[in-house]
Formats: C-alpha cells, structure tokens, sequence
C-alpha cells in the first residue's frame, strides 16, 4: 500500500512513498488542499463554483484539474482520490497523512484535557511542541489563485484560525517553562508567538513580563518600545491600558520573578479549537443548477 503525504503549512508539498509529487497549478493545488481539510464528499457543482465561479466552463476546468491531480498522485491515485460520478473527496486513513490535520488532532488533545490557567500535562505538553513542530508557516503561504473569492474567503479564515491555535499553543508552552523557570526557552516560545502576530499586543505583554520576572528590565521595556513601534507604523493606534500599566509597573519595579502576575491573565488564549475545519461555502447554495449540463 502506498503512503501520500500532503504538507499543508508553509509552501504546498506532497510526497507519495517519500517521493515529491510536482503539482505546477494553483487551482490543482487549491483543490487538493480543500479536499484534504473538509473530508467528505462534495459535489462537482458545488467544487466549480468554488474555484472558477464565473466561468462558464467552470466543470471542465475542474476535470482538468482533477485530471492533473491524478496524474500527479500516480497509478495509486484512486487509493485516496475518489472522482466517479458526481461525488469527489480525498479519502483519509493511515495512507494519508496531513500535516494541518496532524495539528489539529493535538490542539484538540490539549483543549479535551481542559488546562485553564494550570500547567500542560507531560502528554499534552508532548502534544503542544509536535503541533508547533507542525505549523511551519501559514496555511499554503503564499498561494493566490486568480478569480475565486469564496476560496480566498475560505483559505483566510483558516489561515487566521490555525495561526491563532498555535499562538495559543506556544502561550502555553512559554507559561509552563516560566513556571519551571526556564526563562531562555519561555522567551523563545514567546517570540515565536509573536512572529506569527506582530500586532497581537498580548504576545507584546508576555515577552515584557517574561523579561521583568527573569530580571530583564531593560529588555522588558526595550520590548514595550517594540510594540509602540509597531502599533503606531502599522496601525497609527497606542497601546491599549493593559499594555501602558504593565510598562509603568515595569518601571517602577513592582514586577520581578518574586512578584509577579500569571502569564496567563496576560495572554488570553484564542478560542477552544476543534478539528472539524469550517467550509465557507456561503452563497453557493443553490448556484449548482447553474453548471449543470
């Protein structure tokens, strides 16, 4: 039995047996990855007007993706793509693995064990290093297929969600290890987090406060003149009061590793995530009577 593996985050890349499958077509490309995060079967109207939605021709454009999409996967194709009749989906099992599925799998595992303001077990804390491991960048970065915008809605409220569900796993990550101490690597959790999200002035705040409880003063508020920076270049906005009393504690030393808030009252995680990845299919409904033959 042959193995697919389809890497979702960051650049697109599939591997079949551990061997890259060349896929040149942003529609191909989109079409797959739609398929491998709403499991299930679809109709051809509704994936037609998904991806060409004003184009007349739009269920011969989709057979010809399908076509490539099959010709990439190679003679075992038909072991995970399912295209007869009127019904098309990606079948799932052990043979198919995807990495955004893989990730959400564990951020699930940790929000089932519920760790509201306590520290992540071993098995989730586990859990949340293979899921950042996972999110290598965005959702498909940097793809942009032309002239479908009920995709583009699609590909970016999953882009923003799972971009929250990792900040959220590496707030938690970075609580844990100041609990323990481990600054260095609290600060490195940190800082990713607020890679993924300049402008998340909650990242801000965490790294500030790290910095403080690990007598880092200087760095704490180097940290807060970073996040005035940016508010103000990207969006002509001050920080908020919680941001401003965290600076002015700083400064006048009331925080330190001996006084200190929880990292967690600062850094409000995203909403509980779930597996089932939503479809934002909205105003398709009743359209595919248009593409019919």
């Amino acid at each position: 039995m042959s193995r697919l593996a389809i890497q979702l985050f960051g650049v697109p890349h599939v591997e079949v047996d551990g061997t890259a499958v060349t896929i040149d077509r942003s529609k191909v490309v989109a079409l797959l990855a739609y398929l491998a995060m709403n499991r299930g079967p679809h109709t051809r109207g509704a994936l037609a007007l998904l991806l060409w939605p004003d184009s007349a021709n739009a269920r011969v454009h989709l057979r010809g993706c399908l076509h490539r999409l099959h010709q990439a996967l190679g003679s075992d194709a038909g072991q995970w793509l399912e295209s007869d009749g009127d019904r098309v989906a990606l079948r799932g099992g052990a043979d198919c693995q995807i990495d955004v599925i893989d990730f959400c799998r564990r951020v699930e595992q940790i929000r089932r064990h519920n760790h509201a303001g306590e520290l992540l077990c071993p098995d989730c804390r586990a859990a949340a290093l293979e899921a950042v491991a996972l999110y290598r960048d965005d959702l498909l970065a940097h793809l942009a297929p032309r002239d479908c915008p009920e995709f583009d809605v699609w590909l970016l409220t999953q882009r923003e969600h799972l971009r929250q569900e990792a900040c959220t796993v590496l707030a938690m990550l970075a609580d844990d290890c100041a609990a323990e101490h481990a600054w260095d690597i609290a600060v490195e959790h940190a800082r990713h987090r607020l890679a993924l999200d300049p402008l998340d002035e909650a990242a801000h705040r965490m790294l500030m406060l790290l910095y403080a409880r690990s007598d880092r003063r200087m760095f704490a508020l180097r940290q807060y003149e970073e996040c005035v920076r940016i508010l103000q270049a990207e969006l002509d906005a001050p920080p908020d009061e919680q941001t401003e009393a965290l600076a002015r504690s700083i400064r006048d030393g009331e925080i330190s590793a001996q006084v200190a808030p929880s990292l967690v009252t600062l850094s409000a995680p995203a909403s509980a995530p779930s597996t089932n990845l939503p479809a934002v299919l909205t105003g398709l409904v009743g359209r595919e009577a248009d593409l019919r033959a």
